[in-house]
């Protein structure tokens, strides 16, 4: 147990070395500003259309673009091919997500392609909100590739075996989706307000 805190209070830390407090608090301070840019004559915060590539077409891509289309801040979530980046940011969309072939599994051995956004410069504001999403969720995933390789340390020493390594990536892997919608908080069935809020808090 002295173990499992001591890896905790290493990976705190690192976060706070690494400006991780103010992380936290900047969206918090851009948070009226973009209130007031996205709030319509009633009052409510106007939702706008995304779009995703799936590349990995896993189960955990799927499950998150069907999180996705619940998310009120997102009026439509469009699953397109390369082909139509361009075509889709005319139509509007206000950002692109691409998740790269094995994304999932790849993202805990520190290799493979990262998540891609596009953002459409044409509808900055509403860019910045996705970006603000899109960067919290990617902040994440590094604190949880950090925490599971300190628990796996502490546990099994700094060397890993061959089968504690796949132990560690196949659990880590099916454990990221859930860290992700688990902890943002847009993720949530609320009001649109209330997901921006969260979302930028995140």
């Amino acid at each position: 147990m002295n173990g499992f805190f001591a890896a905790l209070k290493k990976d705190f830390s690192l976060f706070f070395r690494k400006g991780g407090l103010f992380s936290l608090l900047f969206p918090l301070l851009l948070l009226p500003l973009f209130l007031a840019f996205f709030q319509g004559g009633s009052g409510q915060i106007l939702s706008f259309p995304v779009s995703i590539i799936d590349e990995d077409e896993t189960l955990m891509s799927k499950t998150l673009i069907r999180q996705m289309e619940e998310v009120e801040l997102f009026s439509e979530v469009h699953k397109i091919s390369r082909e139509e980046i361009s075509a889709e940011l005319e139509k509007g969309s206000v950002g692109i997500l691409r998740i790269p072939k094995d994304f999932f599994y790849t993202a805990y051995r520190f290799q493979g392609e990262p998540v891609e956004l596009i953002l459409n410069e044409k509808r900055p504001t509403e860019a910045a909100i996705l970006e603000s999403v899109f960067t919290s969720v990617m902040q994440i995933m590094e604190k949880e590739q950090e925490t599971s390789l300190a628990v796996f340390h502490t546990a099994y020493g700094e060397t890993l075996s061959a089968k504690q390594e796949e132990v560690l990536y196949e659990k880590a892997s099916e454990r990221l989706l859930s860290a992700v919608l688990k902890r943002q908080l847009i993720f949530q069935d609320e009001e649109i307000k209330a997901n921006l809020e969260l979302a930028l808090l995140m």
